[in-house]
């Protein structure tokens, strides 16, 4: 068995988490995705992943990752904490891919 994979004429030069967001069958795998990714990771690819939702017609997964982005680059308060309006926005939204996601939190 060869654990060596070939590129073939349907490899993709997308970044995986792109290429699993496409290849997706529904919303709900595609908010499960975006519910495990950590914020280096939307920071770093932002605009791909927007992109793929975009391109899936996943309108909430394209709002779900500027609010994430946002919380990421948001200043912090005196002590250190997020804004508590940015916190319980993302709640807001985090409880809704998990709704669409249809998994327990």
């Amino acid at each position: 068995m060869n654990a060596i994979a070939r590129p073939s004429e349907t490899w993709s030069t997308n970044f995986f988490v792109v290429d699993g967001l496409l290849e997706a069958r529904s919303h709900g795998e595609r908010a499960t995705i975006l519910l495990r990714l950590s914020d280096a990771v939307i920071a770093a690819k932002v605009e791909q992943l927007q992109d793929a939702c975009r391109e899936t017609g996943f309108q909430a997964g394209v709002d779900f990752l500027s609010l994430r982005l946002a919380q990421h680059c948001a200043t912090r308060t005196k002590t250190g904490e997020m804004p508590k309006a940015l916190v319980e926005q993302l709640e807001y939204w985090r409880n809704g891919m998990v709704a669409i996601a249809g998994v327990q939190s």
